[in-house]
C-alpha cells in the first residue's frame, strides 16, 4: 500500500471535497493508498505543518485537492521540499485551468483511480521573480482581477459563468497600459491591454487559447493584446477565442524561455487566478520540474 498526504482546500469551488472526503479516503484505500488528509489553511501555522508532514519519510505521494491556485501553492511546497514526490490532482476550483489542460477526470473518484494507475509525467513551471510560482496561467491588464474579485458565493453557484458576469461590469473601465517585455529572443514595447502566459492549451476558462502549447517542452507562450479601438475590443475577445493561433492585427504571440515585464503604471496581475506580485516580472521557466499522475490515454 502506498502512503501520501491529502491536501484540500475546503473553501474552492463547490465545496464539494468537505463532502465527500470519507468517500474519496475510502475509495482511495480499495485502490492501496493510504492518505492522511490535511485541511489547507490561510495561516502560517498551516503552512507550518504542511511543511513538516511533508517531509516525513514515509511520505511518497501527494494529492492535492483544489482550484489552480491551491495547486500552485501545494507544487510550489513539494519542489521546494521534496521535489521528488509526485503529485495527484483532483480539481475543484472553479475553471480548473491546469486539470482541464491535463485532461483530467472531472469526479473525484476517477482522479483517485489515476493516482492508483501510477502513470505519471513531467511538467514545466513557471517561477516569478524567485519567489512565486504559476502551473497553468501568469497574467496582467483587463479583466485579471475578475477571478479574485468575483463573490465567493457566486463563484460556488454559478461557477464560471460568475466570471463572465464580473467581466461585463468591467468592460467600460477597460484602459491599456505601456509595458515592456524582453525574452532571450526578442524586445517589445507598446501600450496594451492585456499579456497573457500560458503553460497548456487553457487559460481563464476557455479550453484551447492556444492548442499548440505544450506543457513540458521548457517553454512558456505569452499572448498580447495591444491597444485597440473600444468598437473592435468585442470582435477582437471573439476572435481569440475562436481560432487556433495567437497573431493578428491587435494579436501577437511570444515564446520564451525567460521574461522580464515592466510597466510605469500599477496593473492588476494574477498568478494561476490568485492575486499576484506588482510589476516588474522576471520569470523563469523550469522544465519538466514537477512530477504529476495522468491519465494513461491523454
Amino acid at each position: 500500500m502506498r502512503k501520501g498526504l491529502f491536501i484540500y482546500n475546503p473553501r474552492s469551488g463547490s465545496r464539494n471535497i468537505n463532502r465527500r472526503l470519507d468517500e474519496i479516503l475510502g475509495h482511495a484505500q480499495k485502490r492501496g493508498l493510504f492518505l492522511i488528509p490535511i485541511r489547507m489553511g490561510t495561516d502560517q501555522e498551516s503552512d507550518h505543518v504542511l511543511k513538516t508532514t511533508l517531509l516525513l519519510p514515509w511520505v511518497e505521494l501527494v494529492i492535492a485537492a483544489g482550484g489552480d491556485g491551491t495547486l500552485g501553492s501545494i507544487a510550489k511546497l513539494i519542489l521546494e521540499n521534496r521535489p521528488e514526490l509526485p503529485m495527484g490532482i483532483i480539481p475543484s476550483g472553479t475553471c480548473n485551468d491546469f486539470a482541464e489542460s491535463l485532461r483530467l477526470p472531472q469526479d473525484e473518484l476517477d482522479c483517485i483511480d489515476v493516482v492508483a494507475d501510477n502513470h505519471m509525467i513531467q511538467l514545466d513551471v513557471g517561477q516569478v521573480n524567485q519567489d512565486k510560482m504559476f502551473l497553468s496561467t501568469c497574467a496582467a491588464g483587463m479583466f485579471v482581477n475578475v477571478s479574485f474579485n468575483t463573490n465567493p458565493d457566486l463563484k460556488r453557484n454559478l461557477g464560471p459563468l460568475a466570471y463572465y458576469f464580473q467581466a461585463l461590469g468591467e468592460f467600460t473601465h477597460i484602459r491599456s497600459f505601456p509595458m515592456r517585455i524582453e525574452t532571450e529572443n526578442t524586445v517589445i514595447e507598446d501600450n496594451f491591454l492585456l499579456f497573457l502566459i500560458l503553460n497548456g492549451p487553457q487559460g481563464a476558462g476557455f479550453p484551447n487559447l492556444y492548442s499548440k502549447a505544450r506543457m513540458h517542452d521548457g517553454l512558456m507562450d505569452m499572448i498580447l493584446i495591444r491597444e485597440c479601438p473600444k468598437l473592435e475590443m468585442a470582435l477582437l475577445l471573439l476572435e481569440l477565442l475562436n481560432r487556433d493561433h495567437a497573431e493578428g492585427k491587435w494579436i501577437r504571440h511570444v515564446q520564451a524561455r525567460e521574461f522580464k515585464i515592466s510597466s510605469p503604471v500599477a496593473v492588476h496581475t494574477t498568478l494561476d487566478g490568485e492575486e499576484g506580485l506588482p510589476l516588474p516580472f522576471e520569470i523563469k521557466v523550469f522544465q519538466e520540474a514537477l512530477t504529476v499522475f495522468v491519465a494513461e490515454k491523454r
